[in-house]
């Protein structure tokens, strides 16, 4: 077995997980390697691929694996046969995780978060608008990287500020990205095959501890132009609401007010705005967003 810790998890896991920082003590979450059913009973919320009751989730990736979550603290693979060892981990630490995030009453949002001064500052954004890029470009600058891809937010005491948690300890890049910090994608390790991006290890650049949340930037790529906007109220809700990961899912799972009342804390706690951007296509390379971005953070 092998012991990691992520998301403030401490995680035993019979899965080789090279993604993860190695971890020690107690298991909050096991991994294991089982015969997991295609089937579940007394469901509540069904999507492709997907089903779930009060107790239990079930990911079905064909010629991937099967994954079953059960009491918020175990996770069962069943590996398809002949699958690639690199997609069944692209996908327990990528939905199936976060889907255990949210039994455990973390909210997770779609993005990337960086630190700044002492504070996290979250970039939202669905598939594709560049959240990764930004970070990425957060990195150029100085700043360390608390988590990629999706962001895991607790509210673990009631009386303090919502905190980002620090999840995995690497960047997902797109090859044009890569270059752009001076790495060869050539000696990058691609996510798993038929998808175009690579994992970026981040080392020291890597933050290893929870956040307060400062800012959130909610990445809208409508213009040609780099602008930011101040959010107020409904609207930073909302962009709260869209970016969370698998929001639909959740609000069958626990109903909308649970999902509401999260969001709701976040967007009182931290400053929201609208980050545009061109989808950071040729408008902008990676030195121009850091330093476009270098007086918005200050």
């Amino acid at each position: 077995m092998f012991a990691y810790n992520a998301f403030g998890l401490r995680i035993l896991s019979e899965l080789c997980l090279p993604e993860l920082l190695p971890g020690s003590g107690g298991p909050d979450v096991i991994i294991n390697c089982a015969e997991v059913s295609d089937t579940l009973d007394e469901i509540t919320s069904q999507r492709v691929c997907y089903a779930a009751n009060a107790r239990r989730s079930l990911f079905c990736i064909p010629g991937v694996a099967k994954y079953l979550i059960e009491e918020d603290s175990r996770i069962s693979v069943d590996p398809a046969t002949g699958a690639d060892i690199d997609a069944v981990r692209f996908f327990l630490l990528g939905p199936v995780m976060g889907a255990l995030l949210y039994r455990r009453g973390f909210l997770v949002l779609q993005g990337s978060c960086v630190e700044v001064q002492g504070a996290g500052v979250l970039f939202l954004g669905l598939s594709g608008t560049g959240t990764s890029t930004l970070a990425a470009a957060c990195m150029m600058q100085g700043h360390r990287v608390l988590a990629d891809d999706f962001c895991a937010v607790s509210f673990a005491s009631s009386d303090k500020e919502p905190e980002v948690v620090p999840g995995y300890p690497q960047l997902k890049l797109r090859p044009n990205t890569v270059k752009q910090i001076n790495k060869d994608v050539e000696s990058e390790k691609g996510l798993r095959p038929g998808l175009e991006k690579y994992a970026i290890p981040l080392g020291e650049q890597f933050c290893d501890h929870r956040l307060p949340i400062k800012q959130v930037f909610y990445l809208s790529s409508r213009g040609s132009r780099f602008s930011v906007d101040v959010l107020h109220g409904r609207e930073g809700f909302m962009g709260l609401m869209r970016t969370t990961f698998h929001a639909s899912i959740i609000q069958e799972l626990w109903g909308e007010s649970k999902h509401f009342m999260q969001c709701i804390k976040v967007a009182e706690h931290a400053s929201m705005y609208r980050l545009e951007v061109s989808a950071f296509s040729s408008h902008f390379t990676l030195s121009q967003l850091t330093k476009l971005l270098a007086d918005t953070l200050s």
